[in-house]
Parts: C-alpha cells; structure tokens; sequence
C-alpha cells in the first residue's frame, strides 16, 4: 500500500520476481485483502528501487499469489533515435525485432 495523498487516499502494487512491480489502476481510502487487491485492473509495471517503499512510508498489506504471465522478466521496446532500428531488451539483453514483435511492450 502507498500513499497517495495526505487525505489517506492510496494504491496497491505487487512485487514480482525480476525487479518490477505491477501497479493497479486504483486510488483507495479503505484498505482491501490481498485478494481484492490482485483482482484489479494492473496500470503498468516498472522498476522500482528497493530502498523506495521504506523511504515513502508504503506499507505491506499482505501476500498473494502472481500470476503466470507475471512470473516472466519483463521485456521493454527500443528504437535507437538515429537509425530508428526496433530491438527488444530484457534482463540486461538486447535483440533486433519487428515492429509486430514489439506491440505491446513497454518502452525503455
């Protein structure tokens, strides 16, 4: 649970095993179950830095499980600003790809 604004309202994400976190599309001031939590719409998913949550007062509102397509690293596009060539990269790698092949996936 994060906090949001100094009137109590606040969101929930999910720690996912490469280093992201998945965010849901929610702004709450009552606090819900893990199970509640998972069952919302996910927003994005990004990095977040460990140190993040105890410097910004988030809390843990409890454990649940995540989802198999979540368990996969996260792949992000890229297009190099001068030659304009598409690559994907995940987990410190980078690959050529088609525009098809990076539909929708994050940008980096």
């Amino acid at each position: 649970m994060l906090p949001l604004s100094t009137q109590g309202a606040h969101a929930y994400c999910q720690w996912l095993t490469d280093g992201t976190a998945r965010f849901f599309l929610a702004a709450c001031t009552t606090e819900l179950k893990a199970e509640e939590i998972i069952a919302l719409p996910v927003a994005f998913r990004v990095v977040v830095f460990n140190d993040t949550p105890n410097r910004y007062n988030w809390e843990k509102a409890g454990k649940a499980d995540i989802p198999a397509t979540d368990m996969l690293p996260q792949r992000y596009a890229k297009k190099d600003t001068i030659t304009g060539k598409l690559s994907i990269y995940s987990e410190g790698n980078e690959k050529p790809a088609t525009p098809d092949e990076v539909k929708g996936l994050g940008k980096c």
